[in-house]
């Protein structure tokens, strides 16, 4: 980008302007309909980061999104001006929540195999499928500039949802799909294939801060929107549950459903001191 682009290019202002954004950069997918509200499910999570970096003054460089479903977050980025590569897990937007998991080996290669520095990570919804997030920490470090930013989302241990599951007698953790009877699934009751661990906030920062990192900022946030509009439709009772379970969210931080975590590569003392000069 040039710098008369980057001159007068202007940023949104707060997340009801990055909301209009995501809006016209989602209407230009030529996607399917399935595709589209899958999307948009992700639109908390995905404003709520880009605002954070926003005001946290980047407003220009070179991103790379890991996720699980990184379009969502690329579409955003390329709308607003930023130079931006999307690295899934997955081959196909499009992906089925069974092969979420990829083998730890294979995906911390993947990522040690990458090229390039960038001026921020976006690590979205994968830190759960590894067994040695540390390994995958340490690796994503090499490839974010010194003084760049890596931002994190995972699943929060503590959200509502688990938390009523176990006081109502199921395990956080269920068994496999195919040993649960069709008339007692819900939403929640995904295949869990290992490895597969989700965090607490306490947890993510002792992580982050093993990694060499500077913790910028941690919270608790929301992580996706009830979607109506799936196929095939969603029962009634599920989707009056998660509306509820929505709104105390947006009211109870530590109930929400992620964990959001941004941090920065510090500087080494030679670079400390190269900017002095």
């Amino acid at each position: 980008m040039t710098q008369s682009n980057v001159m007068n290019r202007q940023m949104p202002a707060g997340k009801k302007a990055l909301n209009r954004f995501f809006d016209d950069a989602l209407d230009e997918l030529e996607v399917t309909y399935d595709i589209y509200f899958e999307i948009d499910r992700y639109r908390p999570r995905s404003v709520h980061i880009v605002d954070w970096l926003l005001s946290s003054g980047v407003t220009e460089g070179n991103v790379l999104v890991i996720g699980t479903n990184e379009k969502p977050f690329t579409m955003l980025f390329e709308r607003l001006g930023f130079q931006v590569e999307g690295f899934s897990l997955h081959e196909t937007l499009n992906y089925e929540k069974d092969d979420e998991c990829e083998t730890a080996s294979s995906a911390l290669q993947k990522i040690r195999d990458l090229q390039g520095a960038y001026d921020v990570i976006i690590c979205d919804d994968v830190l759960q499928y590894l067994t040695s997030p540390a390994d995958v920490l340490t690796a994503l470090k090499e490839h974010v500039r010194p003084g760049g930013l890596l931002t994190i989302t995972t699943p929060n241990a503590a959200r509502g949802t688990s938390r009523l599951r176990l006081l109502t007698g199921r395990n956080v953790y269920p068994f496999p799909t195919d040993h649960i009877p069709q008339n007692e699934l819900v939403e929640t009751d995904v295949r869990r294939l290992t490895p597969y661990r989700e965090y607490t906030l306490q947890e993510l920062e002792s992580l982050v801060r093993a990694g060499g990192f500077e913790l910028m900022r941690k919270e608790f946030v929301v992580g996706t929107y009830v979607n109506a509009n799936r196929w095939p439709p969603m029962p009634v009772k599920e989707y009056f549950l998660q509306t509820i379970f929505l709104k105390i969210q947006k009211v109870a931080p530590p109930l929400r459903s992620y964990l959001f975590a941004a941090v920065r590569k510090p500087f080494s003392r030679e670079e400390k001191n190269g900017q002095r000069k």
